[in-house]
């Protein structure tokens, strides 16, 4: 009887023990993920995208075209698209080269412009999106943007890039 008295006795006390150590670790884990999470938080550059911005707008680039591409996590690859806007208008704009059934031709729509480009950036900051943008250094417009999807995070960040800008007559 005092075996079974004694194993009882040393069996609680474990237990005790080890919901200790698992709210330990729980409040631990809680804490680290807070904290990584604060750090992972959008810091949109506000300043940046104003000032590059302001660079686009004093560029004063009344025609010009560009090529247009989406990288995404998934099985199906963005076509890229040409765009060519003469004013606030697009003159053409679609897919640039060969397409197949397999390759994604949605979402390029909010990229056809310099303009709706920064309103991309913007409107992912307002919802909070982690982004990394890069600015072509003359002209200010975005030359690549990465984003930081809180959603599909084991996918990667979700890019956008700009290439062949050409200042057109």
């Amino acid at each position: 009887m005092i075996f079974k008295l004694t194993s009882f006795r040393l069996a609680g006390e474990f237990a005790v023990r080890f919901q200790r150590t698992v709210v330990i670790g729980l409040l631990v884990t809680s804490f680290l993920s807070l904290v990584a999470c604060t750090r992972a938080q959008n810091k949109c550059d506000y300043a940046a995208i104003e000032a590059n911005k302001e660079a686009w707008l004093d560029a004063r680039v009344n025609h010009y075209s560009y090529i247009v591409t989406q990288y995404r996590g998934g099985a199906y690859f963005f076509v890229p698209f040409k765009t060519e806007v003469k004013g606030d208008s697009l003159v053409k704009f679609g897919p640039f080269g060969k397409t197949t059934e397999l390759m994604r031709t949605d979402d390029y729509e909010k990229l056809a412009t310099v303009m709706e480009l920064f309103a991309f950036i913007e409107a992912n900051c307002k919802e909070g999106t982690r982004l990394e943008v890069k600015y072509d250094e003359h002209y200010g417009f975005p030359r690549e943007i990465k984003l930081y999807p809180k959603v599909a995070a084991n996918e990667g960040p979700f890019v956008t890039k700009i290439s062949e800008f050409t200042p057109l007559p």
